[in-house]
């Protein structure tokens, strides 16, 4: 079964009960540099969750990280910088392959705003790869690929059309009915739960006749090539990642595109004690946040209240760029993570609100719920 990385991220991104500990590493593949940052986060941890637990809950609270720190095959075999996230109940450690700041915090949410970008600058893609006699299908990313499963096929696939009309009057004459079924059966399966970007390798009748057997709105057109190999399996990644990559830059292109009109009629916003209020009544439809700032404080859900310090005060301060973001996803809206460069004119960030008109619509359909 696929999974994508959203879906492994989302209970990290929607925890909001409890004493939330997040922590980011670099690594730069010295193990006592890493297991240093270790140390200096736990130790700023403990500093902080001291006012609202006991030693014994402070011990059994830290006592993960500190196995970690202990565990130096584990932490050898991480090959990128490392994000921690931990409450009563949680316990994650994931290899992130972006930059990050060093940094430790503790509030009442994880620290998320490296997720989100990691979500929108790596996404999943899945390859599949048909040959006449077995399928392939991996999951990988731009920086990851997998076998997820080999598919023996009962009959192999016709290699060309015949040039009669009869074997032209339907695609699925170009491929065994048998095994045509038996692929569409296997790739949907593995693909109930999630459905990223499909990318597909192989003869073009095979792959057309298989777009016209199952319902996948992800599926690439055309295919990446007529055939396929194990061999080529590089070159084929290499072409499905640039294309991701363009993807993504034309998309944060086009974003900004839409928040400068929307500034044009006056439904953006980059004031942040605005954004706030407006985040708190449910008015902003997209936000873009910067991921290397943090504006340490305290953000009310509730009211839009903004309190605003120096530094990271105790165990309730969080960035509240980072309380911004999550509101927003919680109450339906887009969030998009970037470098601050990518915001005009240096702001931190950057709100979409809803048209007052449709704004109006939504509640008057709440009502009459």
């Amino acid at each position: 079964m696929i999974f994508e990385k959203r879906s492994t991220l989302k209970p990290l991104i929607e925890s909001s009960t409890g004493v939330h500990l997040t922590a980011y590493l670099r690594n730069t593949g010295d193990l006592g540099q890493l297991k240093a940052q270790l140390r200096e986060a736990i130790a700023k941890a403990e500093a902080e969750i001291q006012p609202v637990m006991t030693a014994m809950d402070r011990r059994l609270f830290l006592a993960p990280l500190q196995l970690l720190l202990n565990n130096d095959k584990l932490l050898k075999r991480i090959k990128h910088n490392v994000g921690i996230f931990r409450t009563s109940k949680i316990f994650r450690v994931l290899a992130l392959p972006l930059e990050v700041d060093n940094a430790c915090v503790v509030a009442n949410s994880f620290h998320v705003k490296p997720l989100l970008r990691w979500m929108r600058i790596d996404k999943d893609f899945l390859l599949l790869g048909i040959e006449s006699h077995a399928a392939y299908l991996y999951q990988g990313t731009q920086h990851s690929l997998k076998l997820v499963d080999t598919l023996e096929l009962p009959n192999p696939f016709v290699k060309r059309m015949p040039k009669s009309r009869l074997a032209k009057a339907t695609s699925r004459s170009v491929v065994q009915a048998e095994s045509l079924e038996t692929l569409a059966d296997w790739l949907s399966g593995h693909t109930r739960m999630a459905k990223p970007p499909l990318f597909a390798a192989g003869d073009p009748q095979v792959l057309q006749a298989l777009r016209k057997s199952i319902i996948y709105p992800g599926f690439a057109t055309p295919g990446l090539s007529d055939s396929f190999s194990r061999d080529r399996i590089p070159a084929l990644c290499f072409a499905v990642r640039v294309q991701l990559e363009v993807e993504a830059w034309v998309e944060l292109d086009r974003l900004v595109t839409e928040f400068n009109e929307a500034e044009e009629h006056r439904v953006a916003q980059r004031n942040i004690f605005q954004i706030a209020k407006a985040v708190a009544q449910g008015r902003v439809r997209k936000l873009m946040v910067t991921d290397g700032v943090k504006i340490f404080g305290k953000f009310n859900s509730k009211t839009g209240a903004l309190a605003i310090h120096p530094r990271d005060m105790d165990h309730e301060d969080d960035d509240i760029l980072d309380d911004l973001a999550q509101s927003v996803l919680a109450k339906g809206g887009e969030v998009v993570v970037t470098s601050r460069g990518d915001i005009p004119d240096g702001h931190l960030v950057w709100a979409l609100l809803h048209h007052p008109r449709s704004q109006s619509k939504q509640v008057a359909q709440r009502l009459a719920v």
